[in-house]
């Protein structure tokens, strides 16, 4: 299982902008106090009661939040409760090997492990050692370690798409409809507009049960703009916009292989029942990329494409969100003639692959669908 930490607190950039929110508030009621601007009397009022949350500062920029730790407490009790028979073990019965977990070496990833464990095991007690990540972690954070990889995006593709449609018709249009409905009387800059989309984003993360108050400043039609523009960043960094990315997703891919190769042709006895990752967004879509669980299209995602894409599979907001993970089980199907088989999750969704039968896949199957990731795998061109 390869899982992106929860929920967190935004990059130490994003926590500065976040401090001015109290500004922006008072200059909005102060505008609609002149008589500018159309937000109804309930929104005004809840900007009013609006404070940032008081855990947020500099020192706490990338951190797990509360929210985050329930994020993957729930997501192993959830997990023990659909496989049983690998995850509801006796913590004082499990022995070295059984279990593996490994994240990368932050705060977010290794408390999210921390809060997992003890979803599994009922207790924080550290049952199992996680293993040490390496230096040079070219399993988890490979793309940490591909400059060519990071200078290619850069140059050829985010001017090219991702910047052309912050500037395109449609955020235009936004930000003309906005600027009138906070009452200011030059149009709004982009990022500031980007940034109140922000903070509604990260506030409802944090409490799932309630809507940010900034979320009531947009339409439903203009949150979806804002989720174009994120879809496009991704989609050519770690998406499927990128033979690169794919071919960036094979570690991770390759080390599942091994693993479930080494059950199958018996050369592991004491074979570990759960191998748990915890790593990052681009960990995740690229490995997603790599097995074309990405949503797939039939045309690219282009700048110039917002109104013919309304139907696309692909979007950030589904397939890597915080806690989203990838999950690939393998099942031995005694008395049958293959009696291997596995199935693919994504985001705790069975995944439907072409040629297998309701999402069960013979062990052949997809050992030839990798072999060309598997076989081919390296880090060369970075």
């Amino acid at each position: 299982m390869l899982i992106r930490h929860g929920t967190r607190y935004p990059s130490q950039s994003e926590i500065q902008k976040f401090f001015k929110l109290a500004d922006i508030r008072d200059d909005i009621i102060k505008n609609h106090k002149n008589g500018a601007g159309n937000l109804s009397s309930t929104i005004l009022k809840q900007l009013s009661d609006w404070r940032l949350n008081p855990d947020m500062t500099i020192e706490s920029a990338y951190k797990l939040t509360s929210q985050g730790k329930q994020d993957m407490y729930q997501l192993a009790r959830r997990l023990r409760n659909i496989f049983p028979e690998l995850l509801q073990v006796d913590p004082k019965k499990v022995k070295h090997g059984d279990f593996v977990f490994r994240a990368t070496n932050t705060e977010r990833t290794q408390s999210s492990l921390a809060a997992f464990t003890e979803g599994i095991f009922g207790t924080s007690e550290e049952i199992v050692p996680p293993e040490k990540p390496p230096t040079n972690d070219t399993l988890l954070l490979a793309y940490k370690n591909c400059p060519a990889w990071e200078k290619h995006y850069w140059e050829d593709h985010y001017d090219r798409e991702s910047n052309q449609f912050a500037v395109g018709p449609e955020v235009e249009k936004l930000l003309r409809q906005v600027t009138r409905r906070l009452g200011y009387n030059q149009t709004l800059d982009y990022d500031v507009a980007r940034t109140l989309y922000n903070i509604c984003r990260f506030e409802t993360a944090w409490q799932p049960q309630n809507l940010s108050s900034w979320c009531y400043l947009f339409t439903n039609d203009e949150l979806k703009i804002f989720e174009y523009q994120e879809d496009l960043d991704h989609y050519y960094y770690c998406g499927p916009g990128r033979q690169w990315n794919a071919d960036l997703g094979c570690q991770p891919l390759k080390d599942m292989h091994a693993h479930f190769k080494e059950i199958i042709d018996g050369n592991s006895k004491n074979h570990a029942k759960g191998v748990f990752y915890f790593a990052h967004t681009v960990t995740i879509e690229t490995v997603m990329a790599a097995l074309g669980f990405d949503g797939g299209s039939s045309k690219p995602l282009l700048a110039a494409n917002y109104s013919s894409s309304q139907d696309r599979k692909y979007r950030t907001s589904l397939l890597g969100p915080f806690a989203t993970n990838i999950i690939a089980v393998l099942y031995n199907c005694a008395g049958s003639m293959t009696p291997y088989t596995v199935s693919f999750y994504v985001a705790e969704n069975l995944e439907r692959i072409e040629n297998c039968y309701n999402g069960l896949c013979d062990w052949s199957f997809i050992d030839q669908k990798l072999s060309q990731h598997v076989n081919n795998c390296s880090l060369n061109f970075c």
